[in-house]
């Protein structure tokens, strides 16, 4: 279980703490050992400290292990197990202390696993809906008992309990400053005075249902519940606008469902779910789904050929459905296109007795959600897929690496010399340089093409006599594109706006040691290729839709569905 949890600033104060349990008897250290430990092995190796996450919900992050059991310390042998596991979000530390000893008294073990996915897509993604959108340390402190409640609400003695936000709303009305709680105030008035905020604690709390703000004589908790679930759409409706669908996406014909049969799921009831409520209402019906598709991948520069490749997918939503919507989703190529896919909870697999692998049936979320998530392993490696070929590369890369060295003309004898044939010429060092040849060929059938493609070459070098980097000067001509060389950066940049299909672009460049600085000792390396594309209207996977049925809704919805597939991380090793 979750000890406590803290939220650090990026100088090591503690903004926010939470002891979830108290120390027990014999326990390792003091309640805050779990900053100590972090600061001592984290920050201290990692110069650049917290860092700015860019994954969905917050950013890299990591568990350590200190006190583990059968240790000799100041507990004695036998001390308990304890992980850190934390999680950096813009220059912010989301840290949790966790208890993961395995005893055969006691079965309240939560694995640290768990704990860094829920502070990755739970935690962070809450905090900042708080925050207003804005997750920073000003914001954390003017939102400070708004989040400390909020954590009341999430853990439940050391376990993450309350997790929807559209369960959460209700119970902990967001601060007047944000825009969400500037949108409940004008719907139910039961939004929270910033001004007015109370210290958290049991003797501070209000009477009036345990809710700071609330009036007395606000709205009932169902139409509560009901007006947050239809502003926490909007809220996300506005914090991620969904661009407009261009007309080559495909629209999914609005089969005629059968509203009036009624399925398994009709006769179970769906009342009760704590990620809907069933007076939702939205003027306009309407759905979305995106396929989403991210590979990482090691190219060899040689032939183009995939030494690993990796893809993982997701499976999005946009819902604004009223009422009590149930949805049947049928996918297709389930079996073949991926390895493992996980689901979001309101999925109910057996929901249809005579379903396979590829049907889903849900009461979808208000609003953006994930509805699954996928990996392929070895896309474009033996084994080779049902046709008996292997699967192409969307794009193809080649990346050729060739050293050559240059000798600079002598430099003439003095001027003030009456015999020149007495004085030697002098002789500049000669220098080296790297000769890099990149071509980049488009894979991709009939009318797709492939957009912002980004190639960047990072350039270090191997000094023998000191451990400064040395100038370097690059001499770049591309086919098509722009190619810019940063000297500050020391890389070299290659964009394309678009590859269409089958076409190719090309890329030559010379770089050498910029100056006299001891030019023959500094020799550029051969840096590896970071390639970064997307490409819209493609499924590498081969997952699709192939129907999607919408039963109990009060008016046919829209359908519109759409595949995306971009880079996460590719690299190119150069051939020689």
């Amino acid at each position: 279980m979750i000890q406590s949890l803290f939220v650090l600033n990026g100088n090591g104060e503690v903004l926010i703490e939470r002891q979830c349990q108290p120390p027990a008897a014999g326990a390792i250290g003091s309640e805050r050992t779990a900053c100590r430990v972090y600061w001592e092995q984290v920050v201290a190796a990692s110069p650049r400290g917290p860092g700015d996450g860019s994954s969905r919900g917050g950013g890299c992050g990591d568990l350590l292990w200190y006190g583990k059991a059968g240790s000799v310390g100041d507990q004695g042998v036998g001390a308990p197990a304890r992980a850190v596991c934390y999680v950096w979000a813009q220059r912010l530390t989301f840290l949790a202390d966790v208890d993961a000893a395995m005893s055969a008294t006691s079965r309240s073990v939560m694995t640290p696993a768990l704990v860094l996915d829920f502070l990755e897509n739970t935690l962070v993604p809450l905090v900042r809906t708080y925050c207003g959108g804005q997750l920073t340390e000003d914001a954390l402190r003017e939102n400070f008992v708004v989040i400390y409640e909020l954590l009341e609400e999430v853990l439940d003695n050391g376990f993450p309990s309350t997790t929807e936000l559209s369960a959460l709303l209700p119970l902990v009305p967001p601060s007047s400053a944000t825009v969400l709680g500037r949108m409940m105030e004008a719907v139910t008035g039961a939004c929270r005075d910033s001004s007015s905020s109370s210290v958290p604690g049991g003797a501070h709390r209000p009477s009036n249902g345990g809710v700071t703000g609330r009036p007395p004589h606000g709205p009932s908790a169902g139409t509560f519940a009901s007006a947050a679930e239809s502003l926490m759409a909007a809220w996300q409706g506005s914090t991620a606008t969904r661009p407009h669908l261009p007309s080559s996406s495909s629209s999914i014909a609005a089969d005629a469902v059968g509203a009036h049969t009624a399925s398994p799921l009709q006769r179970r009831g769906s009342a009760g779910l704590p990620w809907r409520s069933p007076g939702t209402r939205h003027p306009h019906q309407e759905i979305f789904i995106d396929l989403v598709e991210r590979i990482e991948a090691i190219l060899s520069g040689g032939h183009g050929e995939v030494i690993r490749g990796t893809v993982h997918g997701t499976i999005e939503c946009q819902t604004q459905l009223s009422g009590m919507p149930e949805l049947v989703l049928r996918l297709r190529d389930t079996e073949q296109a991926v390895d493992d896919m996980a689901f979001h909870r309101c999925v109910r697999l057996d929901a249809v007795p005579d379903c396979d692998a590829s049907t889903v049936t849900f009461v979808p979320p208000d609003g953006a959600f994930t509805l699954a998530s996928y990996t392929r392993h070895n896309l474009w490696t033996p084994p080779v897929n049902a046709s008996g070929t292997a699967r192409p590369f969307p794009l193809r890369v080649t990346y050729r690496v060739s050293t050559a060295t240059e000798s600079p003309p002598a430099e003439p004898p003095s001027a003030t010399t009456s015999n020149a044939s007495a004085v030697p010429r002098r002789h500049a060092p000669p220098t080296r340089s790297l000769l890099l040849h990149i071509t980049l060929h488009a894979l991709v059938a009939g009318d797709q093409q492939v957009e912002d493609v980004i190639a960047r070459l990072p350039f270090t070098t191997t000094n023998a006599s000191s451990r400064a980097s040395a100038p370097l000067e690059c001499r770049v001509r591309a086919s098509s594109g722009i190619a810019a060389w940063d000297p500050l950066a020391r890389a070299l940049r290659w964009s394309l706006p678009r590859l269409a299909s089958h076409t190719s672009a090309t890329l030559t460049a010379t770089v050498s040691p910029a100056g006299s600085i001891d030019a023959a000792a500094s020799v550029p390396t051969a840096p590896i290729l970071q390639l970064s594309f997307r490409i819209p209207r493609l499924s590498v996977c081969g997952l699709g839709i192939e129907r999607l049925q919408v039963l109990r809704a009060t008016h046919p919805p829209y359908k519109g569905m759409r595949c995306v597939t971009h880079t996460a991380n590719v690299e190119v090793r150069p051939a020689r």
